[in-house]
């Protein structure tokens, strides 16, 4: 039986967090992160010389609309879906890993399944939005973008969520959840404010 890491319970405690938002407060949560994530977007994309193309674009900003002003995208399953067929696949030619650029894509993907889905759970996905950092700080410490399983995993994910940068992400996502329960219909300048710290995510 598998037993929960230290970061297994700080994830579920923002999953709580997060199932207390409002739609709104949620969509600009999730906005937020994947704005923060997309200059990880923008250099996959250029990896392959491309650009990260429309979809991603189009969905953070009816996300952003939707957080400030309440008013949906015209069709959210249609956007969802072009979100969902241009997300980076788990092809990394040239060694060069998409996970950080899919941790983007899913942060807005989130944004707008919120407006597709009454049943969805979107309290998990705020680990793709911490993975970037844990990834770094995990190479960081241990040489390797995971941690195995075993008699030293406890302790490594304790090491790696001290490590300064794991620290800083993981407030940033307890203030901004806070923050935003508080303001289920936030204002621009609400938004902003989350986007600006927000750059805690950046790895």
């Amino acid at each position: 039986m598998d037993t929960m890491t230290a970061y297994d319970a700080a994830l579920d405690d923002l999953a709580e967090r997060i199932r207390k938002l409002s739609a709104r407060a949620l969509a600009g949560l999730f906005w937020a992160c994947s704005t923060a994530l997309l200059p990880e977007a923008v250099a996959w994309a250029e990896h392959q010389g491309k650009q990260p193309g429309p979809a991603l674009a189009r969905g953070l900003a009816a996300a952003r609309q939707f957080a400030a002003t309440g008013a949906p995208p015209d069709d959210p399953r249609q956007l969802l879906h072009s979100i969902e067929a241009a997300t980076p696949s788990g092809d990394a030619p040239g060694y060069y890993s998409p996970g950080n650029a899919q941790d983007c894509w899913v942060c807005a993907d989130v944004c707008i399944r919120v407006l597709t889905d009454p049943g969805y759970d979107p309290g998990p996905a705020i680990e793709y939005a911490l993975e970037p950092v844990v990834a770094m700080a995990t190479q960081e410490l241990f040489g390797v973008s995971q941690v195995g399983s075993g008699d030293q995993e406890e302790a490594r994910v304790i090491a790696i969520m001290r490590h300064p940068r794991t620290v800083e992400a993981i407030m940033f996502c307890q203030w901004a959840t806070g923050f935003l329960e508080e303001r289920p219909s936030p204002a621009a300048a609400d938004l902003a404010a989350v986007a600006n710290s927000a750059a805690a995510l950046r790895p």
